[in-house]
C-alpha cells in the first residue's frame, strides 16, 4: 500500500509470504536480532514490524500470484500489482467494514492504472 500511494499512506509493517517452515523463519529472525510480539517480529533499531502470514497469496477467497515487482540490481521483490492492491484493500473494506481500506483503494486507483475487469470478479 505504501509503495502505490506515493508516500501518502505509510505503513509500519511489512508482510512477506514464504514457503519456508515458520520455525526456520523464527530462528532466522531471532538470529538477526528480531523479537516476537504475537505474530509480528520487531527490532529495536527498526521502525517496521515484519510478519510472515503464510505462503499463499489470497485476496478475498481467490488464490493468486503476485503480479508486481521491484528490481534493484540483481534483487527482485515480488509484490502485489496496483490492481491486486486495490482488490486487497476493497476486500478489507467489504469483509471488515474498514473505511480506511476503501480510502486506500481509491488512493492507489487514482495514482496507478488498474484493471477494472479483474476487480469486478
Amino acid at each position: 500500500m505504501s509503495i502505490y500511494s506515493e508516500g501518502k499512506y505509510v505503513s509500519k509493517d511489512a508482510d512477506f509470504l514464504s514457503m519456508t517452515d515458520h520455525q526456520i523463519i523464527k530462528k532466522t529472525m531471532h538470529d538477526l536480532g528480531f523479537k516476537n510480539l504475537g505474530k509480528d517480529f520487531y527490532h529495536d533499531d527498526c521502525i517496521f514490524t515484519v510478519e510472515f502470514p503464510g505462503y499463499e497469496l489470497v485476496i478475498g477467497d481467490v488464490r493468486m500470484k503476485a503480479e508486481g515487482k521491484i528490481k534493484k540490481g540483481k534483487f527482485t521483490l515480488k509484490l502485489l500489482s496496483p490492481t491486486q492492491c486495490v482488490m486487497d484493500r476493497l476486500a478489507a473494506f467489504y469483509h471488515w467494514k474498514d473505511r480506511q481500506s476503501l480510502q486506500q483503494a481509491i488512493m492507489v486507483a487514482k495514482n496507478h492504472p488498474v484493471k477494472l475487469k479483474a476487480i469486478e470478479v
